[in-house]
């Protein structure tokens, strides 16, 4: 996990939210899906932007104080954003909200989802998609460096809101056998 790259200091694990907490993600998500797409010739990719974010993710190593100092529970945005935010509900015994229509997206992504006629399958598929190598943790407050998508309650796993209105998102991402 990339979290495990804390050399020294407090190391932050997926147990620790709390309800009151904010759900926050760092970066964009969706890149690393749609670089997929792009890769098998899916997908219009010009500048091979999309391409290289999945070919060449990059660990957010300057995020690590940020983290240290702010966050109560944080995991890799690897299977998915839904499905990492539920590993955060689980190991935490809370219940997340996460809103689809606060989730970062590039311009790239953006610009893809203009094209595509339902807009929440869309939204879902690129919080599902995996690769993107973000960060998603819970804190008492906002984080530098990290986007605010939602926030922490009593009750467990991960409920999932576009404009307002609780959507089924299904697994989210990447299953573990």
């Amino acid at each position: 996990t990339m979290l495990g790259w804390v050399p020294s200091g407090r190391m932050v694990r997926r147990a620790g939210a709390r309800p009151g907490d904010l759900l926050m993600v760092s970066g964009v998500i969706g890149d690393g899906w749609l670089g997929l797409a792009a890769v098998r010739g899916e997908l219009a990719d010009v500048d091979g932007y999309l391409a290289g974010r999945f070919r060449l993710p990059s660990p957010r190593l300057e995020l690590r104080q940020a983290l240290r100092d702010g966050a109560s529970a944080a995991a890799d945005v690897s299977d998915g954003l839904i499905a990492d935010a539920r590993h955060i509900a689980r190991a935490s015994g809370v219940r997340l909200r996460l809103d689809l229509d606060a989730v970062p997206l590039s311009k790239p992504a953006q610009a893809w989802l203009q094209t595509q006629s339902d807009r929440l399958a869309a939204l879902t598929a690129l919080a599902g998609g995996g690769d993107d190598y973000e960060v998603v943790c819970t804190g008492a407050a906002p984080i530098p460096g990290f986007s605010v998508i939602g926030e922490v309650s009593a009750g467990e796993g991960v409920q999932v809101v576009s404009s307002g209105r609780v959507v089924e998102a299904g697994p989210g991402g990447w299953r573990h056998k």
